[in-house]
């Protein structure tokens, strides 16, 4: 009994804070680059919800897609993480070099996540994930 009031009294006071850090906005208040973003690259997915994550001195965008794709933003517009789950993450957000390096090696994998800030990591539906640097070198498998 007294794990489970620890446990509630616990996730009382990390949604308590959450609350202070996350505030839900519209897609009309997210940078026009992330929109632009999502309206060339995710033609037919609806924008389900806006986030705005503020995290000590600056802020990202958190954005849910209608097929279930997350994506995050920094706060200039530019991606920095893309989350397809299942399906693929579409072709003209990979860097050339990384999308001939998985389609030559890892033939009949594709790539449901990719995220970049130092290099890229890269996760293909087979739960694999691949480290390049953000010229598109490859570096190795992430384990």
């Amino acid at each position: 009994m007294k794990r489970i009031l620890f446990l509630i009294s616990t996730l009382a006071i990390l949604s308590l804070q959450s609350c202070d850090t996350e505030k839900f906005i519209g897609i009309a208040d997210l940078p026009d680059k992330a929109a632009t973003f999502i309206q060339t690259n995710f033609p037919s997915a609806e924008v389900v919800s806006v986030v705005k994550d503020y995290d000590d001195l600056t802020y990202t965008y958190d954005v849910v897609l209608s097929d279930g794709t997350t994506i995050e933003f920094k706060r200039s517009g530019e991606w920095k993480d893309i989350d397809a789950r299942t399906s693929m993450v579409p072709h003209s957000v990979i860097p050339e070099k990384i999308l001939t390096y998985v389609q030559t090696n890892y033939k009949g994998n594709y790539i449901v996540g990719i995220s970049r800030e130092a290099r890229y990591d890269v996760e293909l539906d087979n739960h694999l994930e691949l480290v390049f640097t953000l010229a598109g070198g490859y570096l190795g498998i992430d384990s």
